[in-house]
């Protein structure tokens, strides 16, 4: 009797936060939709029109704060029309972590499932938004990704340790191209990446081939790391690799 009490609560639990999040859903599109579809052209065309979007969801550089993400977040999760999206393109939207953040739970809730690229590069994003997005990586989001830009960001070794600890988890298993460069990442964060890449304790480690780490601040023992993996034949799949204007001597890269 305990048992079936428990689960008849837990059942009614998730019945109310299911309905809570579809209010929760009605109510965000209805206040801050048409200021969203007014920046962006293509969702109030499309789904205006009753037609699917393309593969292509490109919503760089349309001035996107991290309020308008959170609406574009709620359509991705909500309209069965946005189901599809195989690349999504936020470049240089300034929408932060809390944007970063919006979509990381959108995509713990099931949107964008189909997802093989995703462009997050010069969008402000730091280890805050990057630790969350990581965490829903981690639960099993956008299981196909296989394309992944940072770059331009202000993520430092704890924005690539999150990263790392989602790979670890199993996270990124299709990750065959990782940009990172221009952002704040040190020696410990690259090689707690450069592990995880090497030995992802839940299955199979990414297949990654492309790896750019240029101008960040990893140091000699980063660039150690990276070496002995490559070495070690722990990185096969990799064949190209970006690491010049960090702090090391030449000779070292």
């Amino acid at each position: 009797l305990h048992d079936d009490a428990a689960a008849a609560a837990w059942a009614a639990h998730m019945e109310a936060a299911a309905s809570a999040l579809v209010r929760r859903d009605a109510a965000l599109l209805r206040e801050r939709g048409d200021g969203l579809c007014a920046k962006v052209r293509t969702l109030t065309t499309m789904e205006g029109l009753g037609l699917s979007l393309p593969a292509l969801l490109d919503l760089s550089r349309s001035g996107l704060a991290a309020a308008d993400v959170d609406v574009a977040a709620t359509l991705l999760r909500a309209l069965p029309s946005l189901a599809g999206v195989r690349v999504l393109i936020l470049s240089g939207n300034q929408c932060g972590d809390a944007g970063v953040m919006a979509l990381a739970d959108a995509t713990s809730h099931g949107a964008l499932a189909q997802l093989e690229r995703l462009f997050l590069d010069n969008v402000l994003l730091g280890d805050t938004g990057a630790a969350e997005l990581a965490h829903a990586l981690g639960a099993g989001a956008l299981p196909r990704l296989s394309f992944l830009d940072l770059t331009r960001n202000q993520l430092t070794d704890a924005g690539a340790a999150a990263l790392a600890g989602a790979i670890e988890r199993g996270a990124l298993s299709q990750l065959r191209t990782l940009y990172l460069y221009n952002n704040r990442v040190g020696s410990a964060g690259l090689a707690a990446l450069v592990g995880a890449l090497a030995s992802a304790s839940a299955g199979a480690p990414p297949p990654l081939e492309r790896l750019y780490v240029d101008n960040n601040q990893v140091g000699e023992e980063g660039v150690l790391a990276l070496t002995k993996a490559v070495d070690g034949g722990l990185l096969p799949s990799l064949r190209i690799l970006h690491i010049s204007g960090n702090p090391v001597r030449p000779e070292v890269v």
